[in-house]
């Protein structure tokens, strides 16, 4: 079987409804996937869109099986960096299933240029669960 990474995708979504239920100033959106809607959509720059008291953050969640906690390049990458620019924070969420590490990183902290980027050692922030992920996206977007 195929890992897509919705699971992660869930699970953020999952936290998200959560949150958003008991806080009237946090909104956030689900940014469709234009593979999944067969390119009737222009790709997206993330998984999902929030905002928090007017900050704003996209996030990307991706999944990895490497066991050197390397991601790749990943294609939302760039226009990320360019929504960065434009005051969008953009965290990417990496869950490493194989060893089953979680990281969580700003988009600008990954080197452009590079094809690939090893997590831990000072890149990213590794984290407990998906509740803290949500505590220090907060944190980011306050």
């Amino acid at each position: 079987m195929k890992n897509d990474g919705k699971y992660l995708e869930e699970a953020v979504e999952t936290e998200l409804i959560k949150f958003q239920r008991d806080n009237k100033k946090f909104k956030y959106r689900r940014l469709p996937d234009a593979r999944a809607a067969h390119g009737r959509i222009p790709a997206q720059p993330a998984d999902f869109f929030v905002s928090n008291w007017g900050d704003a953050a996209h996030i990307e969640c991706k999944t990895s099986k490497s066991k050197t906690l390397r991601l790749p390049k990943f294609s939302q990458h760039t226009d990320m960096l360019d929504w960065s620019m434009a005051g969008v924070a953009g965290i990417i969420l990496v869950h490493f299933y194989v060893p089953d590490r979680l990281f969580m990183a700003e988009v600008r902290s990954l080197a452009p240029g590079k094809p690939s980027w090893v997590f831990g050692d000072g890149l990213g922030v590794e984290l407990n669960g998906i509740e803290e992920f949500i505590e220090k996206l907060l944190e980011m977007i306050e």
